[in-house]
């Protein structure tokens, strides 16, 4: 019975190579800079072929990939800008334009750009007064863009 293996070489450079292939090929079907680039070729050629992984193969690499992210530091977070703050940028850059930003299941519109929408569409959509902010389902997007621009508007979408 075939099996999908996996054997990690060292090269000059003292870093693992690994190589995967499948067991009574003369060749290995691939050579992988990372564990986890092997891992990944292992599941692809599992799907491919239809030909198992060996357990103890799969447990090697689980290990040493499990090794390599305790050895590296974790990366700080980078702050993502608020709604608000890509707002403001993007006006900067494009006063003319409105700003529209799909925010989940939503699209919102914000500040001068929520009352000039508010404007062109009518009442019937949602202001959150806080914010100044219209929002409406994503689903609407078909019915509310052409509005949009048959009232002579430019639209920029982000998200």
């Amino acid at each position: 019975m075939k099996t999908i293996i996996v054997s990690a070489k060292k090269t000059k450079s003292q870093n693992n190579v690994w190589a995967v292939a499948i067991t009574g090929d003369r060749y290995p079907r691939a050579h992988c800079k990372s564990a986890y680039a092997a891992m990944r070729y292992m599941f692809v050629l599992k799907k491919q072929t239809g030909v198992n992984i060996s357990e103890n193969c799969l447990t090697r690499l689980s290990h040493e990939i499990a090794s390599l992210k305790k050895d590296s530091p974790a990366a700080p977070a980078a702050e993502e800008p608020s709604d608000i703050a890509r707002y403001h940028a993007f006006k900067e850059k494009h006063p003319e334009a409105l700003y529209m930003r799909r925010i989940g299941d939503e699209y919102a519109i914000f500040e001068g750009d929520a009352f000039a929408a508010i404007s062109i569409l009518g009442k019937y959509r949602m202001l959150r007064k806080d914010e100044q902010t219209v929002t409406f389902p994503a689903d609407y997007l078909d019915i509310i863009l052409p509005k949009l621009v048959r009232a002579g508007k430019k639209i920029a979408i982000d998200g």
